[in-house]
């Protein structure tokens, strides 16, 4: 059995998603595109990951470790 992944993707944006949302993105330019990229990143990571990972975590039924 080879190595597990240790990293997995949570989601990416793309110009659809501006679209969806009303805005013409035709003519974002990929370095736009980053620079939404880190900053919805960034938020996500100081605002809302770590209550939303035990959140999550929970939920599935992921054991905590048994502490010693």
């Amino acid at each position: 059995m080879g190595k597990e992944k240790e990293y997995f993707t949570i989601k990416a944006v793309h110009r659809d998603h501006l679209e969806e949302l009303g805005f013409d993105a035709a003519a974002v330019d990929d370095s736009t595109m980053q620079e939404l990229a880190n900053i919805l990143e960034e938020i996500y990571c100081e605002v809302r990951f770590w209550s939303d990972l035990k959140a999550i975590a929970e939920d599935l039924g992921i054991a905590k470790k048994k502490e010693q």
